[in-house]
């Protein structure tokens, strides 16, 4: 049996560019949300990390970090970012590692930096 485990992928412009898998153990979910939000930051301006750095509600919050989690009986999945766009899925011991893919992405409102539909929620 396949123990738990997290599955972190990376994709840009709509195409798999990265993959990692580690142990379930290794990461909560909230380090996991950290871990991606580090991932994602590395590719946003200083201005864009410092917005979405403010408390919610302050004039000039992005939601640009803000994770997207999805709980289900097939595991949880974390989304952050438009592009490049990170994912992170912890599988159960139950599932084999190939047997995971990339889960549907939230409805498209508008464009992202490669001319695709992403989430609307960057800047309020």
């Amino acid at each position: 049996m396949v123990q738990r485990h997290w599955k972190i992928q990376e994709y840009k412009c709509g195409k798999l560019v990265g993959s990692q898998t580690m142990a379930g153990a290794m990461f909560s979910e909230s380090e996991m949300i950290v871990l991606l939000q580090r991932l994602a930051s590395k590719q946003l301006p200083k201005h864009e990390i410092v917005s979405a750095s403010l408390k919610r509600g302050a004039a000039g919050y992005s939601l640009v970090l803000e994770p997207v989690v999805v709980s289900t009986v097939d595991g949880l999945t974390i989304r952050l970012g438009d592009d490049p766009e990170f994912v992170a899925t912890l599988i159960p011991a139950r599932k084999d590692r190939a047997d995971a893919q990339r889960p549907p992405r939230p409805q498209a409102l508008r464009p992202d930096r490669c001319g695709h539909h992403g989430r609307q929620d960057h800047h309020r």
